[in-house]
């Protein structure tokens, strides 16, 4: 038998700050590579109306390994998502979980993972790029783990950006305002966080101060693109949640071709871990590009389980 949970069962079993603490453990685990945690590629397989991705990975930590799958660019269609868990010891399949608000939690997680790595302690301005649900999820998880002294949203739509400023203020109960320019999200900004789907940077380097701290989560495809070539060579650390799949998927870092230097770019997970460098003068600027990795869905699916296990949560299926 296995476990079905459904998207509201995971967001009553999983927090922001539970997802924090299992994605950073399965990216410390990822990055002493002992073999604790494995990370594989994102397959994409093109179909007539979208694209079908899939992930696999494991963490011995939680017990599991599994994939997700997921479907995209299907006209008036969300992402249909599904999270596979499979026992590492019997190979039984354990659960099947609904995957959108799962993906929140991890999403938001990874992209709070570059900030706990690699900004020093205190509150923070925050910048964020983006008004839809992964600009939530990394607004959301970031609150659960630093106090934000203030937050500032641009997006290119009057009225969802309103919208989104009215429920973050809300559920944050923290001031959420609407840039009316671009470069006001990045004024004076600690943190700016970037969750957009853009295939042209909205993050120039012109506009990103002295000591900031970037998080950029949207260019999880070579021909996605949230930050300026020019922004990116300023960063003096930077880090992402695999090298390997970055090497693949970051937009972002892939556009600067051969004047990228692949052997110092860090697993965001031995920064944690406290294995790497930071910021050596508070005037340099730090990135961590994320471009998503079934570790992080693994751990937090597996979490979500053994919660529903210990309430009686989910539905048994005859498979």
């Amino acid at each position: 038998m296995a476990l079905y949970l459904r998207e509201d069962e995971v967001a009553a079993l999983v927090s922001w700050a539970d997802a924090n603490s299992a994605v950073q453990a399965a990216l410390i685990a990822h990055a002493a590579g002992d073999g604790t945690a494995h990370n594989r590629l994102r397959q994409r397989v093109p179909g007539r109306g979208g694209v079908l991705n899939v992930m696999a990975g494991g963490v011995a930590a939680a017990g599991f390994f599994g994939l997700k799958t997921y479907t995209v660019g299907f006209a008036g269609q969300a992402p249909h998502v599904l999270v596979l868990l499979y026992e590492q010891e019997t190979g039984q399949l354990a659960a099947v979980v609904q995957g959108n608000c799962l993906s929140d939690l991890r999403t938001g997680a990874l992209s709070t993972a570059g900030v706990q790595a690699m900004v020093n302690p205190g509150p923070l301005r925050v910048g964020v790029y983006g008004s839809g649900r992964q600009a939530r999820a990394a607004l959301c998880s970031l609150a659960a783990a630093r106090t934000l002294a203030g937050v500032t949203v641009y997006s290119r739509t009057a009225a969802p950006l309103a919208d989104f400023c009215r429920r973050m203020s809300a559920e944050l109960a923290v001031p959420v305002l609407a840039a009316t320019a671009p470069e006001q999200a990045a004024r004076g900004a600690d943190v700016i966080l970037t969750a957009t789907t853009a295939d042209t940077p909205v993050l120039l380097s012109e506009w990103v101060e002295a000591g900031a701290h970037i998080s950029a989560i949207g260019a999880n495809a070579g021909h996605r693109r949230e930050l300026a070539d020019t922004l990116v060579r300023r960063c003096t650390v930077v880090a992402v949640d695999d090298p390997e799949q970055a090497r693949q998927d970051c937009g972002d870092l892939r556009a600067l071709g051969p004047d990228l230097d692949w052997s110092r770019v860090h697993h965001v997970g031995a920064l944690l871990a406290g294995g790497g460098p930071v910021r050596r003068a508070p005037a340099e600027i730090t990135l961590f590009d994320s471009v998503g990795v079934a570790i992080a869905d693994i751990a937090t699916g597996a979490l979500a389980y053994r919660r529903a296990l210990a309430a009686g949560a989910g539905t048994q299926l005859p498979l």
